[in-house]
C-alpha cells in the first residue's frame, strides 16, 4: 500500500522538472552576455593600447629620422662621389692621350722636311694634316714613314698638291688604325 500521498498538482511537478534546465540555461546565456561584453571591452582596451604604442613608436621613428637625415645626406653624396668616380674611370679607360702621337707625326715631317702647319686628330682615327714640302717625293716618303710606323696597324691617306713657286702647299688626311694608347 503506498503510504505516501502526492497532493501535488501536475503543473507543480512539470514545473518542478524543468527547474534546472531553465537555470542551467539562462546562467549560460548570462555568462555568455558577460563574456561578449568582457571581450568587447578587452578588445577596445588592447586597441587603444596599441595606438598609444604606435603614436610612440611613430615619434620615435620622426625623431631617429631626424638624427639619421645628415648621415642619409652623407651616403647620397658618397653615392653620387662613387658615380662620378666611375664615371671618370671609364672616361679616362677610353681617353686617347694624343700627345705621343703628336710628337710622332711631327718628328716623322721634320726628319722628312715637311713643314706641318696644321694638324688635328679625330675620334674616329682620322688625322688632318696641312703644310709644306720641296717636293711631292717627300710627301710620299713621310706616308710611307707613317705607314711602317709600329704603333699603327695600318694607314690609308688622300692628298692634294699644290705648286706654288718652288714649295708645294699640301693637305693630307690619314686614317690611322692604332695598336694601343698614346704616350704622354
Amino acid at each position: 500500500m503506498k503510504t505516501e500521498i502526492n497532493l501535488r498538482t501536475r503543473e507543480f511537478v512539470i514545473a518542478r522538472e524543468f527547474y534546472w534546465p531553465r537555470l542551467l540555461a539562462t546562467l549560460a546565456v548570462i555568462a555568455l552576455v558577460v563574456f561578449l561584453v568582457g571581450g568587447t571591452l578587452f578588445l577596445y582596451l588592447y586597441q587603444v593600447q596599441l595606438s598609444i604604442e604606435n603614436n610612440n613608436l611613430a615619434q620615435e621613428r620622426a625623431l631617429l629620422e631626424q638624427q639619421v637625415a645628415p648621415l642619409a645626406e652623407l651616403e647620397a653624396r658618397l653615392k653620387a662621389l662613387e658615380e662620378r668616380t666611375a664615371i671618370a674611370e671609364e672616361l679616362g679607360k677610353r681617353a686617347w692621350l694624343w700627345s705621343g702621337d703628336f710628337r710622332l707625326i711631327l718628328n716623322l715631317a721634320h726628319d722628312r722636311g715637311l713643314k706641318l702647319f696644321h694638324l688635328s686628330f679625330f675620334s674616329d682615327g682620322k688625322v688632318r694634316m696641312r703644310g709644306e714640302s720641296g717636293s711631292m717625293r717627300q710627301v710620299a716618303l713621310f706616308l710611307q714613314d707613317l705607314a711602317r710606323e709600329e704603333s699603327y696597324d695600318s694607314a690609308v691617306y688622300r692628298y692634294m698638291a699644290y705648286p706654288r713657286n718652288d714649295r708645294f702647299d699640301f693637305e693630307i688626311e690619314v686614317t690611322i688604325t692604332f695598336k694601343g694608347g698614346g704616350e704622354q
